[in-house]
């Protein structure tokens, strides 16, 4: 894959220069591996992916630190990351979702093999970095209430749909069904029934506040949908 043949580029350019015996962080497979992920991969976090914490269900990167789930707790790695880097890895889980907008203080992305990746950004990561307080349960509660509040507007967005499809839909069969009932349960001749609708004055008044309505039934509906609403 894509990854393999960086790798084995990197290789050759180390047995090029002879650095084949250059040492290395701990936390990196080798040599090709942590050149790799320092410049394109996912820097000290890429450890977390490796066979030694296929048991570790969550990573987190506050600051410049960075976390794994040990034994249900979050440990502190010796490995740091830097605020370029953090900011590059960002921009590049973004590329996976180009609708997202990059100054959105809240990111959930999914990179390729499932993992999910959430980002946040603002005051309160700042203020995690800078005085070492523990905001993950805050920021972990924060992100529940807002996947809750993406479900609500999927559900809300549903809704909305099926109301337009019942105006659109719905309102030319009772308009058709009006004739039908003028025609076949008051004897009103057809030709008779088109004369009143569209040839005199109260009927298409009637009809123009008719069609009025529907339209603003139509607009109503649209405004509503195309509401914002962040999370």
């Amino acid at each position: 894959n894509e990854v393999s043949y960086f790798k084995s580029r990197i290789r050759q350019f180390i047995k090029k220069f002879g650095a084949e015996h250059s040492s290395y962080p701990g936390w990196y497979e080798s040599l090709e591996d942590g050149i790799y992920q320092e410049n394109w991969g996912l820097a000290g976090v890429s450890e977390w992916f490796s066979e030694k914490f296929m048991e570790s269900s969550s990573a987190k990167i506050i600051g410049d630190r960075i976390f794994f789930l040990e034994e249900g707790q979050m440990s502190l790695k010796p490995q740091t990351i830097s605020k370029d880097r953090r900011e590059q890895m960002i921009r590049a889980f973004l590329l996976l979702t180009p609708e997202e907008r990059l100054d959105k203080e809240f990111h959930e992305v999914y990179m390729l093999d499932g993992t999910r990746v959430t980002i946040f950004g603002g005051g309160m990561t700042n203020i995690s970095a800078e005085s070492g307080t523990n905001v993950t349960l805050a920021l972990e509660d924060i992100q529940i209430q807002l996947r809750e509040a993406r479900l609500l507007f999927e559900e809300r967005k549903r809704l909305n749909s099926e109301s337009a499809r019942m105006v659109v839909f719905l309102a030319p069969v009772m308009y058709l069904g009006t004739i039908v009932l003028s025609i076949n349960y008051l004897g009103i001749p057809f030709g008779k029934f088109i004369r009143n609708q569209f040839y005199t004055e109260q009927g298409f008044l009637l009809m123009l506040l008719i069609i009025f309505l529907f339209l603003i039934n139509l607009a109503l509906i649209e405004i509503i949908n195309n509401q914002r609403f962040d999370y």
